[in-house]
């Protein structure tokens, strides 16, 4: 069985450069959750900024989701590059992965990001790269460590540039409650009321008051 939302290496590249033309942050800001390329239907919000130094939590590399697919962390280096964008200076600008999606076996890119040239003059940088993950099973959420830094931190550009932990929720995933079963409708037993019951008596040639008269 294939990973969902599968996108070729080109049609990956092609969304990132859209994605990043019509919503990225700004240059020379932290880049945060408008600079995730997200497969359709997921969305990303921050729980707080970059730079917060709230991205450090443990739970691991890579979890399971809902429906059985292996969510994994990139690397952090040249093995994560979908592609080369150009260069800045001396350094190369690449569209890289932060998450890989996979069944165990083969993995794809699935949560990616572009790099991009803040000061060519001084090859510096901004950059954004993937830490723990959590997966909220309840919720149908991916809970992302990311840390968006400038480099080198020598280069005058990055003096001030801020950054940081931060960390972000993707949300879309099918929850729990998506996948369970609908419960079967509730089995109701329909109660005959007594004046019901006692027109049936009469009906027989029988009244409530039969039994009394004969007791008597």
């Amino acid at each position: 069985m294939l990973p969902r939302w599968r996108l070729s290496i080109g049609a990956l590249g092609a969304l990132a450069l859209a994605c990043a033309a019509a919503t990225a942050s700004e240059l020379g800001t932290p880049m945060d959750c408008s600079d995730l390329v997200l497969p359709a239907g997921l969305s990303c919000s921050q729980l707080a900024p970059p730079g917060t130094g709230v991205g450090g939590f443990r739970e691991g590399a890579s979890v399971i989701d809902n429906e059985g697919v292996i969510l994994q962390t990139g690397q952090g280096g040249v093995e994560d590059i979908i592609e080369t964008l150009g260069r800045c200076g001396t350094r190369d600008l690449a569209h890289i992965t932060l998450i890989y999606e996979g069944d165990g076996v083969a993995q794809d890119p699935f949560i990616s990001a572009r790099l991009r040239c803040l000061d060519a003059t001084t090859s510096a940088i901004e950059f954004i790269r993937s830490g723990n993950i959590l997966f909220d099973a309840v919720a149908g959420r991916l809970i992302v460590g990311l840390n968006s830094s400038c480099f080198p931190s020598s280069s005058p550009a990055c003096a001030n540039y801020g950054g940081g932990s931060w960390i972000a929720h993707i949300d879309g995933f099918p929850s729990i409650a998506d996948l369970l079963p609908a419960p079967p409708p509730p089995r109701c037993h329909k109660r005959t009321p007594r004046h019901h019951r006692a027109r049936r008596d009469d009906s027989h040639g029988r009244s409530p008051g039969d039994d009394v008269d004969r007791r008597h």
